[in-house]
């Protein structure tokens, strides 16, 4: 079975990095229609150029440029409504430009797993840096006390024992799902009508807290 996707990229002066994720990564997922489209937050290089030379004859690749940079937030969501208005896709997903999906069906078997699932909203796979898995791929809803504590250096290493407790620890969910309040907004899947319900992400964010406002609303 064939899914429709529909995928939102968000690029800003780094357009190498876009073309490398579109190309390298999404263009070889197999088992699935997708529909790029590609957000530029009023780069202030040639990256709108390089994009529409790369992409202009790409049918299922769409460059949409803001007038402003957005930030984060509502850059995305231009993306987003875009896909909710002219796109009847059966799912969408955030990722950030400089992903790299090391399995051609990775797409395929996410959405597959994610469709067993009785309550998740969203859902994402284990992310990898320096060949660790990140802890960065989910996390507990933070509290004031854990983002005071969060805030330097120094309170993270006096403290670190008690900010564990906002962590996951991700080496039990190698080979099955695990339950989180909030996934990381570099790449995750949801259903085109969760992300309508919810109403998008906080577009009184720019750059940060963003995913955790979004796991709140959840």
């Amino acid at each position: 079975m064939n899914y429709s996707v529909g995928v939102v990229i968000l690029n800003y002066n780094n357009y190498q990095d876009t073309i490398n994720c579109v190309s390298d990564s999404f263009s070889k997922q197999q088992g699935i229609d997708l529909e790029i489209v590609i957000i530029d937050n009023a780069s202030t290089n040639d990256s709108v150029d390089k994009l529409k030379n790369k992409f202009n004859n790409i049918k299922n690749v769409k460059i949409i440029v803001a007038e402003r940079n957005l930030g984060y937030a509502s850059g995305n969501n231009v993306g987003l409504k875009y896909l909710a208005n002219n796109n009847q896709c059966d799912y969408i997903i955030v990722a950030n430009n400089d992903i790299e999906l090391n399995d051609e069906r990775m797409i395929n078997k996410l959405i597959s797993e994610y469709g067993k699932l009785e309550k998740a909203a969203f859902a994402a796979p284990l992310m990898i840096e320096n060949n660790k898995i990140s802890r960065n791929t989910a996390w507990k809803l933070p509290k004031a006390m854990s983002e005071i504590l969060s805030s330097t250096f120094c309170s993270m290493f006096l403290f670190s024992h008690y900010l564990k407790k906002y962590s996951y620890d991700f080496n039990k969910c190698k080979t099955t799902d695990m339950a989180v309040d909030c996934v990381s907004g570099s790449f995750f899947i949801g259903a085109r009508e969760i992300f309508e319900k919810l109403d998008y992400f906080d577009e009184g964010t720019f750059l940060y807290y963003e995913e955790s406002i979004l796991g709140k609303k959840v």
